[in-house]
């Protein structure tokens, strides 16, 4: 059964947008006068359950509920909303995220192998394209075969976003894979039916993400993905520099369906 459509989210998958995200949320804050700054650890602890892009949320959730019906309560939300994607935009522009060695590497081999790209992510167009264009110049759009931005990945019944992908590439689910950093975008697509991998960075209190069928921590080779893809190559690299995954090895590890074992912490 081989991979004929991999399907991206941006944030923390093709590009570093940490950075940009913790800065944009913090000014946020600062504009509408609350005493919140986020450092990194939370920034991250909140992108791996709303989404990087949708990580402020978290803190929206959290304030009073009484009186969030009335009008200033629904400013303050919107005003919120509108500062963080302004900031974000602001700064991509002045300085382009850096494209993820391990998405670079993994991008060339699957499209030299055949295999169909497509972005799915729920930043709004306009921050797409700034990425995109950035990352990979005028002609991006002959790289990837769909691009999905402002994802709902809330919707169901055949109206996701991955849906919409694989309809508009002619695959079927269960010949792609979908590969992810946040919680609702991996559980959104294995309701799709899409295997999944989680791309989260390691950390020591959270060995896997909710929705997904394979952790890889920013696309690294495991030494335990490759003994379960190829055990003689992997004895033979052992002792080699940090690797990034293959279209290969993804593929083998796909035909084994190998998921994340029992008793891995997960993240809801």
């Amino acid at each position: 059964m081989g991979i004929e459509l991999l399907a991206f989210g941006l944030d923390g998958v093709v590009f570093d947008t940490e950075s940009a995200h913790l800065h944009a949320c913090r000014a946020a804050f600062g504009e509408a006068g609350l005493e919140l700054d986020w450092d990194t650890r939370q920034f991250r602890e909140a992108a791996r359950v709303r989404g990087a892009a949708h990580a402020l949320n978290t803190a929206i959730d959290a304030l009073p509920s009484e009186g969030m019906a009335n009008k200033s309560a629904r400013q303050l939300v919107s005003s919120l909303t509108e500062a963080r994607t302004r900031h974000f935009l602001a700064t991509i522009r002045a300085e382009a995220p850096v494209v993820q060695p391990g998405f670079s590497r993994l991008m060339e081999d699957a499209l030299s192998s055949g295999c169909k790209l497509a972005i799915v992510t729920d930043l709004p167009a306009q921050a797409v394209t700034t990425l995109l264009e950035r990352g990979f110049g005028n002609a991006f759009d002959q790289l990837f075969s769909v691009i999905v931005s402002g994802a709902d990945f809330e919707a169901g019944g055949g109206r996701s976003p991955h849906d919409l992908a694989l309809r508009t590439t002619g695959v079927e689910a269960h010949r792609g894979v979908a590969i992810h950093n946040a919680a609702p975008a991996l559980r959104a697509a294995q309701l799709a039916g899409i295997w999944t991998v989680a791309v989260t960075p390691y950390d020591k209190e959270v060995a896997c993400i909710s929705g997904a069928n394979l952790w890889c921590p920013q696309l690294q080779e495991l030494q335990e993905l490759r003994e379960l893809a190829d055990p003689r190559r992997a004895l033979r690299e052992s002792a080699s520099p940090r690797r990034f995954v293959d279209f290969g090895t993804l593929s083998a590890l796909r035909r084994s369906r190998v998921a994340h074992k029992p008793g891995q912490g997960t993240i809801a």
